[in-house]
């Protein structure tokens, strides 16, 4: 890997829908002498479940010894199987890592993908990238799409957690105007509901020097000082004149009409 300046690369167990029963294949990786290696699982699908891998599993080991301790992050039987992949990333003591799969001959699955990326912790030097997370990555790795770094400190632009925090943003603002506009709509200062105001009737009221209408009722009039009453039952209302100063005018009651 240091001989050919490869930094990082991903490794999938077959190109075939299903992996082959009956496997047991061993695989070095190699990074520049004082560095370490991650291991970031991106697919799992083998048979058994993480505590019990007496089938198919995966062993990841810190060296080329066949005596070698497991890499950090490993499970306590040092073996990988079944669907879960581990949550966080595995990580090498040393430059060399191991990779042991074995299959039996009863199941089968599609297998696993993981990405590998070498790093050291010292000083990050020219050509290297500074992590948030303090590891030092080759600057080739940055901006790559990967997450190279463990932390996606090395991810150029949104992450996925991001983009999708932008988005629940997007549609909380969205909603917050709709509704902003609807209720401003309902409440807008100076409007009334022209259903709510109540029901008036225009005054009709004669204007000086023209003559009134003559209105004519079968009931008993009441006393008013306006009106005169006529044995017909006929009403008639006085107009004032424009040089009487508009005074009530007097009313003459007929005494056989009491």
């Amino acid at each position: 890997m240091a001989d050919l300046g490869i930094y990082s690369g991903r490794l999938q167990l077959t190109n075939e829908p299903l992996y082959s029963v009956i496997m047991d294949c061993r695989l070095v990786i190699v990074a520049p002498s004082g560095w370490k290696l991650s291991i970031q699982f991106e697919e799992m699908d083998l048979e058994g479940s993480s505590t019990y891998c007496h089938g198919d599993f995966i062993q990841l080991l810190d060296g080329t010894s066949h005596h070698a301790l497991s890499i950090h992050g490993m499970p306590s039987n040092d073996r990988l199987c079944g669907k879960v992949k581990p949550k966080k990333d595995l990580t090498s003591r040393s430059n060399v890592v191991t990779v042991r799969f074995y299959s039996h001959m009863s199941v089968q699955d599609t297998g696993f993908t993981f990405l590998f990326s070498a790093f050291h912790t010292g000083t990050c030097e020219r050509g290297d990238f500074k992590c948030e997370n303090g590891r030092c990555i080759s600057s080739m790795l940055n901006c790559d799409e990967d997450n190279n770094c463990g932390d996606e400190s090395d991810i150029c632009g949104l992450t996925p957690a991001g983009t999708a925090g932008l988005v629940l943003l997007c549609i909380a603002i969205f909603l917050f105007l709709i509704f902003s506009g609807l209720w401003c709509t309902y409440t807008e200062p100076g409007k009334e509901d022209p259903k709510k105001q109540p029901l008036t009737k225009p005054n009709k009221r004669s204007s000086l020097g023209t003559n009134t209408s003559v209105l004519t009722t079968e009931s008993r009039l009441t006393h008013s000082p306006y009106l005169k009453r006529t044995p017909d039952t006929s009403v008639t209302r006085s107009t004032p004149s424009p040089n009487e100063n508009l005074r009530a005018p007097l009313v003459k009651h007929d005494i056989n009409g009491l």
